[in-house]
């Protein structure tokens, strides 16, 4: 099958009045209509599984879950910073995994797919779709040649987010293995190492 079902248009939104760096712009990914609806396929099938396989420390896009319940702990986390006698000190670490988005290995993908014990059928449909896209840019009304993507994953895509949080995943158990990590908001409380939004820890 050719891959012009998962070419994609990109468009580039001005985001100051005067852009001088291609940051200035947020590009808006306009993927194609065949390739949407089976990205929401998938998605529709693994949107039962999905809250069972990646830990509660992670709020966004999260049946059942709310971003608001992870910004008032974190409020009361940093209470207990500003308050805390702990002779030792307190550090917080704010990580921006927004690079790790876009350059997220396709074989760790294929992986984290297996270890999650997803039949591999359904693993390589979900890997036909990730794989091997084409990007044009629209500039000035003008489309540019096609640019072939080797790894990360697609803005505007609606399976994207999923699986970045599956393979964000392998994280999140790193820290949470790790004993010297985390903070107790009250004495009989849970230790909290981490809360994930989207690609903020």
């Amino acid at each position: 099958m050719n891959k012009s079902w998962k070419e994609t248009l990109i468009v580039l939104i001005l985001k100051v009045s005067n852009p001088s760096t291609p940051s200035n712009y947020r590009p808006i990914n306009l993927c194609n209509t065949i390739y949407k609806i089976a990205a929401k396929v998938f998605v529709n099938m693994m949107y039962s599984i999905i809250p069972k396989l990646i830990s509660k420390e992670q709020a966004v896009f999260i049946l059942g879950r709310s971003l608001y319940d992870h910004a008032l702990l974190a409020q009361d986390i940093f209470h207990k910073f500003r308050y805390s006698k702990s002779c030792k000190g307190l550090v917080s670490f704010k990580i921006d995994m927004e690079k790790a988005y876009d350059s997220m290995d396709w074989q760790t993908l294929n992986k984290v797919l297996n270890t999650c014990g997803f039949p591999t059928c359904f693993s390589n449909l979900i890997m036909e779709c990730i794989c091997d896209p084409c990007f044009t840019l629209l500039i000035n009304g003008n489309q540019t040649t096609r640019i072939e993507a080797r790894r990360g994953f697609r803005q505007g895509c609606p399976l994207s987010p999923f699986l970045y949080f599956l393979c964000s995943q392998l994280l999140s158990n790193v820290l949470k293995r790790t004993d010297n990590i985390g903070i107790q908001v009250s004495s009989h409380g849970p230790k909290i190492s981490h809360l994930l939004y989207a690609d903020d820890i």
